[in-house]
């Protein structure tokens, strides 16, 4: 892998200021300089349209670069199927020159609903996602090398594109992964390979990398050209107590969130983080006498602590 030491960055999660009533848009933009302040490498804010509430990346980034001088800024991550290619390397060259060239392209191959994605050029159909996010990176580096791009591709289509704003430097691009073919694209083309598994256990974890380094030699890459990273939720109070009886609800709203997104195709994965910290499991046996097998087991949330859960203690 790189050369680079190992470094660290805080997502800011930008649902929090929609959902959480004492954490606003102004705290979240006051915790930035606070994160750089204390010596964290990067900022990461995500990207949702439909799903779920966040206030929108790029104007959150584009804040951000004016609140901080040094960390480096990126989605983590943008929802490439709802974003027109072209735009978004506008966007994020605009971006690039705001901050001093600390941008960081941060994109994933998923989409927000099972099947539709409802935002031109992609039509409506979800596209095969490593195709999606193969041809839009071809189209964004293109763009930002000042090429006149045309591509017909599977996905993206696009015809004599230039990108009329001074060109940026390379700009990084960050390829979230989950799935083993994700895992290899961005081996092959991205500047940064993120293992998006929600497992953190260690045998799961090295299958990821090397699935990304298999990706890397099938491209003629050195290992030492490509960034991995992960992101790890942690529950964070000034009291040690309090932080682990949060701990547990954190994870398992998180994994019962998208459970209910995937449905119980989920099970079959590897051990649930909701049961490593501390969920309980509840099955529900039909009465006796009935045919049962129409209910399916049901999970109960661990019992929220008292109190606000908030960002910051």
């Amino acid at each position: 892998m790189s050369d680079k030491t190992l470094q660290f960055g805080v997502n800011l999660n930008n649902r929090e200021p929609l959902i959480a009533p004492d954490y606003d848009l102004q705290a979240l933009l006051d915790l930035s300089s606070v994160v750089e302040e204390s010596g964290f490498d990067s900022v990461w804010v995500g990207d949702s349209l439909f799903s779920k509430p966040r206030y929108e990346p790029l104007a959150l980034l584009s804040a951000i670069s004016q609140r901080t001088s040094r960390v480096r800024l990126g989605t983590a991550c943008l929802v490439t199927s709802t974003r027109n290619p072209l735009y978004l390397a506008l966007e994020w060259a605009t971006l690039d020159v705001i901050s001093g060239g600390r941008a960081i392209l941060g994109i994933g191959g998923g989409v927000e609903t099972a099947t539709r994605v409802y935002v031109a050029p992609w039509a409506h159909e979800r596209p095969h996602p490593a195709t999606a996010v193969r041809e839009a990176v071809s189209v964004y580096r293109a763009m930002w090398r000042g090429e006149k791009v045309t591509l017909d591709g599977a996905v993206v289509h696009v015809h004599d594109a230039t990108l009329d704003c001074p060109l940026p430097p390379p700009i990084p691009i960050l390829v979230a992964a989950r799935g083993r073919v994700m895992l290899r694209l961005a081996g092959e083309i991205a500047d940064i390979a993120h293992l998006a598994s929600l497992f953190m256990d260690v045998e799961h974890q090295r299958d990821n990398v090397h699935a990304v380094l298999d990706g890397a030699r099938v491209a003629g890459r050195s290992p030492r050209d490509l960034e991995i990273d992960m992101s790890v939720t942690v529950s964070v109070s000034s009291d040690r107590e309090r932080a682990r009886r949060d701990a547990p609800w954190r994870f398992a709203a998180a994994r019962a969130w998208r459970r209910r997104r995937r449905g119980l195709a989920a099970a079959a994965r590897p051990q649930p983080v909701v049961a490593l910290h501390g969920a309980r499991r509840r099955v529900r046996r039909p009465a006796r006498g009935s045919q049962g097998g129409g209910r399916q087991p049901q999970r109960r949330l661990p019992r929220r602590p008292a109190g606000r859960l908030s960002p910051l203690p």
